[in-house]
């Protein structure tokens, strides 16, 4: 396996090596012909069957790792559940749909998880002959009846390209010794099919970027090493930095500078901004997954002639600081740069978080020195205050080695984060005190309101309407669980709405048509000011919404508030109760409830205003964490 020779517009982007000084597998790879030797492809297999698995040298005599095992093999057991290559609808009974392409991936999903126990040491599965051949037995069923050279694609492209191209991967180098020389060209060619190249995704070969362009070079790297093909390898390194777009469309540089006639402004900003589809804040959902990926494909190609070597390397500690860091509290994601994922069950605030913790782990031996220090305190401070879901009792084996590991090192803990931080790019804010967080979340003419595509998230209406995220330190589960599927969606917190419920997926995709959203803050304190001129889609309502964060008093001013139709809104909070019998407090006199029943277990709160008449000044400050909203 070797890269091809000569010159190319890398050498331009390319810098002194980040990742060759700290390599957990390393090689010694010679440039030469474009192929490789049996050894050097081996070596690049076992580096990505180690990530999947831990590795051979799992500890089952640790507690610790030998429950990790125990999911794994969980996991598997429930996977198999129906597989049946001797079926002639479907691989799995629930999976026969000829329309919808989830059922392809989540089909090669079960294949590789199963894979994975097999592969396991310690799992009832382990080296199982009669899981093996079943397991072969299903890839060839997938190639033969539903993926590859000769099959009509329906539905998502991603599901194609990406989702279903990356389990066949895994399965593939799990099972690498038992697929045999015919069913592994099978199955390079049917990935090849759908992904040739890292740096072009979906039927129409459009550009990649953002976290699609980290899926699919991650595709064809994984593809490459099965194939022995350093060209392929080669090609990954500089879809990376973007070399055939000259950097227009890099998922390593920051887009501050970027000619938006030059590429799609897709990715990380220096302000720890990311945004994907275009304008959406995407942080804890392709945000992460671009990290998750990037890590994976960072530490296969580490010390190989294929390393990533791009100065804009560099760029990652910025975004695990100002990009993840801030959004994080005491292991939940906020969720107003979740995008769609918060209508996803699994991947809830606390189960995104964990995504973060592993992508960082694998980062960490990459970056010696001081940023691996930076990044070790930080997984350090993550897995510590979440007390709420144990990062240990949940993450896979090879993630939980990492973790004992830094767990283990000198470097100590961060400590609690208490900043005070704002996201421009892409109109949001963050507040951090010791006892509580808060999180608020405009938007502007830069900026989608949400994004529903797909069937998900179809009553994301007012998720930038200026919603306020109150985290408290005694709560951490608050937004997790059973939150979004229960709140109303027409009385998010902190928002100003006109009442009335808009039919699904209504603005979607939509900019306001007011500039305003953003603030400042006084450098090295928590005080800051925020704010935004609301223009509501779909009706007249129009606000001035400020918010003072004044270390632990939040004063949320409003202005200007009114609507030409309809009553006019402002939802002071709205929060799952913990105790039924809870009275709400207003300037500490408990408020009368409303006749009838309590809605989904939730309690909320709000002011109207009157129609076409906008309001005068109205301000509501929210006191330290665990006490009662006052009204003023």
């Amino acid at each position: 396996m070797r890269p091809v020779t000569g010159t190319t517009r890398r050498t331009v982007l390319a810098g002194a090596a980040a990742l060759g000084a700290a390599v957990t597998l390393p090689l010694t790879l010679t440039p030469g012909a474009a192929h490789a030797a049996a050894g050097d492809a081996a070596a690049l297999r076992a580096r990505w069957h180690t990530l999947l698995t831990g590795g051979s040298g799992l500890d089952l005599a640790d507690e610790r790792i030998a429950a990790a095992v125990a999911r794994t093999g969980k996991a598997a057991t429930t996977a198999a559940k129906g597989l049946d290559p001797s079926r002639t609808d479907g691989l799995f009974e629930d999976l026969t749909s000829t329309t919808l392409s989830n059922h392809v991936t989540t089909s090669f999903k079960r294949l590789a998880t199963i894979a994975t126990a097999w592969a396991v040491p310690g799992t009832p599965q382990h080296g199982d002959t009669s899981l093996r051949d079943l397991l072969l037995a299903g890839i060839d069923w997938m190639l033969t009846n539903r993926y590859g050279p000769g099959h009509t694609r329906f539905d998502n492209d991603w599901d194609w390209e990406i989702g279903s191209a990356l389990a066949l991967n895994d399965a593939s180098v799990l099972l690498y010794d038992a697929l045999g020389a015919d069913r592994l060209e099978r199955i390079t060619t049917a990935v090849r099919h759908y992904t040739p190249d890292p740096n072009l995704w979906r039927a129409d070969r459009q550009i990649a970027t953002g976290a699609n362009r980290v899926w699919v070079s991650t595709v064809v790297a994984v593809n490459a090493v099965l194939r022995d093909d350093g060209d392929a390898l080669g090609a990954v390194r500089d879809a990376l930095s973007d070399v055939e777009g000259a950097g227009a469309n890099s998922v390593l540089a920051f887009n501050d500078g970027t000619d938006e006639a030059s590429g799609t402004g897709e990715g990380f900003y220096a302000d720890g901004s990311f945004l994907q589809h275009y304008k959406h804040p995407y942080n804890g959902g392709y945000g992460k997954e671009l990290l998750n990926s990037l890590s994976r494909l960072l530490n296969l190609l580490a010390g190989t002639d294929w390393a990533v070597t791009d100065p804009a390397l560099d760029n990652v500690r910025g975004w695990v600081v100002d990009g993840f860091d801030p959004l994080l509290v005491r292991g939940d994601v906020m969720a107003s740069v979740c995008g769609r994922e918060i209508a996803r069950p699994s991947k809830q605030g606390h189960a995104s978080a964990q995504t973060v913790v592993e992508a960082v782990l694998r980062l960490i031996p990459g970056f010696p020195g001081e940023t691996g220090e930076v990044f070790t305190s930080l997984v350090k401070q993550w897995i510590a205050e979440d007390t709420y879901r144990d990062f240990l009792s949940v993450t896979d084996p090879a993630s939980l080695v990492a973790a004992l590991r830094v767990l283990d090192s000198p470097v100590p803990a961060r400590g609690p984060l208490v900043a005070h931080k704002q996201h421009p790019r892409m109109d949001k804010a963050a507040h951090h005190r010791p006892s509580f967080a808060l999180g608020i979340s405009a938007y502007s003419s830069r900026i989608y309101t949400y994004e529903s595509i797909q069937n998900e998230n179809l009553h994301g209406w007012h998720l930038s309407d200026g919603m306020v995220l109150l985290y408290t330190d005694d709560d951490l589960g608050h937004y997790s669980e059973d939150y979004w599927p229960t709140v109303d969606p027409t009385r998010l917190p902190g928002t100003t709405v006109v009442a009335g419920r808009p039919a699904d997926a209504a603005g979607q995709r939509t900019t306001s048509t007011a500039d305003w959203a953003g603030g400042t803050a006084l450098p090295g304190t928590t005080l800051g000011a925020y704010g935004m001129e609301l223009r509501a889609y779909g009706s007249t309502l129009r606000a001035l919404k400020s918010w003072f964060c004044l270390d632990d008093v939040i004063a949320c001013v409003g202005s200007g508030v009114g609507a030409e139709t309809g009553a006019v809104e402002t939802v002071v909070e709205n929060r799952k109760l913990r105790d039924p019998a809870a009275a709400l407090l207003v300037d500490g006199v408990p408020r009368r409830r409303r006749s009838g029943p309590r809605r989904h277990g939730l309690v909320g709160a709000a002011r109207r205003g009157p129609v076409a008449a906008p309001r005068r000044d109205r301000r509501l400050c929210l006191p330290r964490a665990g006490r009662p909203a006052r009204s003023a």
